[in-house]
């Protein structure tokens, strides 16, 4: 074990910081995966859940249960919303941070929880 412990270490010593850096990110979302599957398994018990969608901090997805045309067009558009509204909320206090995002519709309503290693979005048919 030990020797395949230095063998990586040799390999990534020898890759650029920016190669490093994806190669972290990668493993970091690989380690996740139990905790996004646990997130799925959670969020969809709730009632009236539509769709969830799981997107990476480049605003990837994931993991959905939405179909494919309609989780791109959830992911384009939210995580543009999402930086925005986050932007705005550190000028107008760096001390805060932007915890929720929840939008109602007459047809649904879109819950956004934007994290450092994910942006969770789940859409919902609104309650009467």
């Amino acid at each position: 074990m030990r020797s395949i412990n230095t063998h990586i270490k040799a390999h990534l010593s020898a890759l650029q910081p920016l190669q490093l850096n994806f190669i972290y990110k990668y493993f970091a979302v690989l380690k996740m995966s139990a905790e996004i599957e646990e997130l799925l398994k959670r969020y969809q018990n709730y009632p009236n859940v539509a769709g969830i969608i799981i997107l990476d901090p480049f605003a990837i997805p994931i993991k959905t249960t939405m179909e494919y045309t309609l989780t791109v067009h959830y992911a384009a558009l939210i995580s543009t919303l999402t930086y925005k509204a986050a932007k705005m909320i550190s000028n107008l206090d760096a001390s805060n941070e932007l915890m929720t995002i929840r939008l109602r519709t007459k047809v649904h309503e879109v819950i956004v929880l934007p994290s450092e290693n994910y942006i969770i979005i789940v859409v919902q048919n609104p309650g009467t």
